[in-house]
């Protein structure tokens, strides 16, 4: 079945611009094939796979290009690099791990439980290399943790600042 296209090439192809479901719908890909995987797949420059492979209960994204979920007025919101695995939320083009951008004053991450534990956590396995790196303006400021050290200190100028408080482990 063709729509905008005379000639598809698959079972069902469409051409042209947006395709929208409203209302309470949701597309379902169903594979009986014996591998039990379904995948929902773009692609532009590669495949972009989104699916549940092998039957493990786990949403899959396969596929080497960049994801972004955006509003429909093309402002991403969340990206997912490709090449890296770095996840960027406010910005398409984080550089670690979880890479945090907001455009205007009062950027916060928050941390909640409806009973008790909410904890920020930094496991080194090197010891003595753990803590927290306060920076401004892309230069390093403050460290609060350990650095070649198990002790606990406050340094100014970052991991090689000076020593301004520290507890002996």
């Amino acid at each position: 079945i063709g729509v905008g296209i005379n000639s598809p090439s698959t079972k069902l192809q469409v051409h042209g611009g947006l395709v929208k479901i409203s209302g309470h719908a949701y597309a379902r890909v169903t594979v009986n094939d014996g591998a039990n995987e379904g995948f929902f797949g773009f692609e532009n420059q590669g495949p972009l796979l989104i699916g549940n492979a092998n039957a493990d209960a786990q949403i899959r994204v396969q596929g080497t290009n960049d994801i972004f979920f955006q509003t429909e007025n093309t402002v991403k919101r969340l990206t997912i690099k490709g090449d890296t695995g770095n996840v960027g939320i406010g910005t398409d083009a984080p550089t670690q791990l979880i890479d945090v951008l907001k455009t205007s004053n009062m950027a916060k991450i928050k941390v909640r439980t409806t009973t008790a534990g909410a904890f920020f956590e930094a496991d080194s396995a090197s010891s003595g290399y753990v803590g927290v790196i306060l920076s401004s303006g892309g230069t390093q400021r403050w460290l609060m943790g350990g650095y070649a050290s198990n002790n606990f200190t406050i340094k100014d100028g970052g991991t090689g600042g000076t020593e301004r408080f520290t507890i002996v482990d």
